[in-house]
């Protein structure tokens, strides 16, 4: 039912398009062994021909000149549920296109503009609907036409975005967002976002975000000032009226998941899908990177080849990754968090010591982190010098409760009668213990207290291990 209702949207929300032979086009890709277990992205065109075909001329040759552009392009995503997820829609060669770009680059080109500077300009360029028109751009937008779409929306609130800050110059938006939300079918109520540009009203974006279902007073406090991740792995961030959003689930979509410094964004690597045909191997990485932000919003980055690595930086304003096929020849990029526009692209050089701080490793950082002194590395030495002491008590013939003063199991294989434990204080200095049960009956050994201790190796450093 997916593609249908794209065609209803369309022809419910572009009525002038219609009666003039114009042709759909539905482009999207997938595994043909593997089946699908919900609709990919698709894009659609609406136009004279079919999507990328040219008109031929004379002799039977074509050239880019006799391309036959659509007049409106639109890019659908349903959710596993079959509803709308996200849409977007552009009309390539459209006056109405023209001239939104054209205002925004004027804007972008007088930094020293004030708000009502915009403003004027907009008017005088003849938007219809500026920073103070909110009132008549919603007696125009279309909310019964998407009502078999999303639901019957109701209003939270309007907003009309002039620009965002980008350093080292500002950026323009030139924008109204509408947030609202609407209940389709026996579900819960999902937030709804549309984005109208500003001359004519028309909308150029919805989104869904998943709300989450209604929490107890404790939890909405709890989850009011930051992002969270639950015990079942469920991803929230917080809206600006203290409202739960649920942004996904990390165990089911999420090779690894971070938070920024500002407690208010998160970062999902996300799984490829092995439904989409996708091998094993190439399953554990990652091609895509999903932002979560206040009040619900994703934003999505394609570096174009597998994540290597990859972490936050300025607080969670920007992101740093690394990507390529293999470590040693890949590519860094920072993008800013808001817009998922790249800032900044590198590729690796010959000496990981000439690259900038955003594009180091968190290993790196880490490292660099570390304060270093004289002082410091006597006292390093020192607390070396009683783990090893502590570790020299535990001998053949000691107990196993005399071991776990000093040690603790880690995650990891293990049987009743050898394991692997981590010194206390520092969970990277390791030892293998063998041990021989109280009874000395090996069979249904159940550990004890009292158990002896037949073999231990040598203290040696690992990194930690988890089930």
């Amino acid at each position: 039912m997916t593609v249908l209702s794209a065609q209803e949207m369309l022809r419910a929300l572009y009525p002038e398009l219609t009666g003039k032979n114009y042709i759909m086009s539905v482009t999207t890709f997938g595994s043909f062994d593997m089946p699908w277990t919900s609709m990919p992205p698709f894009d659609v065109e609406i136009g004279p021909v079919e999507m990328g075909h040219m008109e031929i001329v004379g002799s039977g040759k074509s050239s880019p000149a006799t391309e036959r552009h659509p007049v409106l392009a639109a890019h659908f995503e349903f959710g596993r549920d079959n509803i709308l997820d996200q849409v977007s829609f552009r009309s390539p060669e459209a006056a109405l296109e023209i001239e939104n770009d054209r205002i925004r680059k004027q804007v972008d080109s007088h930094q020293g503009w004030s708000d009502k500077e915009i403003a004027e300009a907009l008017k005088g360029a003849g938007a219809k609907f500026g920073p103070n028109e909110g009132a008549d751009l919603l007696r125009v937008v279309p909310l019964n036409v998407l009502e078999p779409f999303i639901g019957s929306m109701h209003i939270d609130s309007t907003e009309f975005r002039l620009r965002h800050q980008q350093k080292p110059r500002s950026l323009a938006d030139l924008y109204w967002i509408i947030v609202g939300h609407a209940t389709l079918g026996a579900g819960h109520a999902d937030e709804w976002s549309l984005i109208c540009e500003p001359f004519e009203g028309k909308i150029v974006w919805i989104t869904r975000t998943r709300l989450a279902p209604v929490a107890s007073q404790k939890q909405q406090s709890e989850y009011a000032q930051q992002a969270e991740l639950d015990s079942q792995g469920n991803i929230f961030v917080s809206s600006d009226q203290g409202k739960l959003i649920w942004m996904g689930n990390a165990n089911q979509h999420c090779l690894e998941l971070l938070g920024a410094a500002d407690r208010q964004t998160m970062g999902c690597s996300v799984k490829q899908d092995l439904a989409q045909g996708n091998s094993p191997e190439s399953s554990m990485s990652s091609l895509q990177l999903e932002i979560y932000r206040r009040d619900g919003h994703k934003q999505i980055i394609q570096p174009g080849a597998p994540i290597l690595e990859w972490h936050f930086w300025k607080n969670g304003d920007q992101v740093a990754v690394y990507s390529g096929l293999r470590s040693g020849e890949g590519t860094y990029a920072l993008y800013d968090s808001s817009t998922g526009r790249r800032i900044a692209k590198l590729a690796a050089p010959a000496d990981e010591a000439l690259l900038p701080q955003w594009a180091k490793s968190r290993g790196e950082l880490d490292d660099e982190s570390v304060p270093t002194s004289i002082e410091l590395t006597r006292e390093r030495m020192k607390w070396v010098a009683k783990a090893l002491r502590q570790i020299g008590k535990i001998r053949p013939g000691t107990r196993r409760e005399d071991l776990l003063k000093t040690f603790t199991t880690e995650g990891g294989l293990s049987f009743p009668t050898q394991q692997t434990y981590v010194y206390i204080e520092c969970p990277y200095i390791k030892v293998d213990v063998r041990f021989k049960p109280v009874n000395d009956e090996r069979n249904d050994f159940k550990e004890s207290p009292n158990d002896i201790i037949e073999f231990i190796s040598k203290p040696y450093l690992a990194w930690s291990v988890s089930d």
